[in-house]
């Protein structure tokens, strides 16, 4: 053989391997042989991969921290939030609780009840409305409002309505409505 002829066929074999392999491997489309992907998108697939791990590393970090945060509070601070936001809440206790704040202060409550709020839409937590009247002075509605405001437990008022009577006995009616929350597991 000819060096020519050697050199033609090697230019030849070139072309047909860019052409039957090389380039079907690149582009994911050839005449004779497709592979099932082609490089371009086993490139583009990698960095998906390579970005979905390092999300999953940043996440991961974020939890690590969170778990550390959460480690570092005192045990006591956790209980008092167990206190505040508890898991699940006993109606007639919690009716208890308010009416124990109420004689603290020195007055007592009447026309009490309570009932569940209305759940929240795709929310984790959870209300008891608890709504009472009182027959007292000004003063000591506002002490009993500031010892609900300054109690463990989170409760929102959520309204006051009074009415003062003809007589001028230095008593005021009052009713109030108020909520506590808890969190749904």
């Amino acid at each position: 053989m000819s060096k020519n002829l050697v050199n033609l066929l090697l230019l030849v074999a070139s072309f047909a391997i860019y052409y039957l392999v090389l380039s079907p491997l690149y582009s994911g489309g050839g005449a004779i042989w497709a592979p099932e992907k082609s490089v371009t998108a086993l490139r583009v697939l990698s960095m998906q991969y390579d970005d979905t791990i390092s999300q999953a590393e940043t996440l991961t970090k974020q939890a690590e921290d969170l778990r550390n945060q959460y480690n570092a509070i005192p045990d006591d601070a956790k209980d008092n939030m167990k206190i505040m936001v508890p898991e699940y809440i006993d109606p007639v206790r919690l009716v208890s609780e308010i009416s124990t704040i109420a004689n603290i202060t020195g007055v007592s409550l009447d026309d009490t009840s309570y009932s569940e709020s209305p759940p929240i839409v795709n929310s984790n937590k959870g209300a008891y409305t608890v709504s009472f009247s009182v027959k007292t002075s000004y003063e000591k509605f506002k002490e009993l409002m500031h010892n609900y405001e300054t109690s463990l437990r989170l409760i929102t008022i959520k309204s006051v309505t009074f009415n003062v009577p003809d007589k001028q006995e230095g008593t005021i009616n009052f009713q109030v409505k108020l909520e506590a929350y808890y969190v749904k597991k």
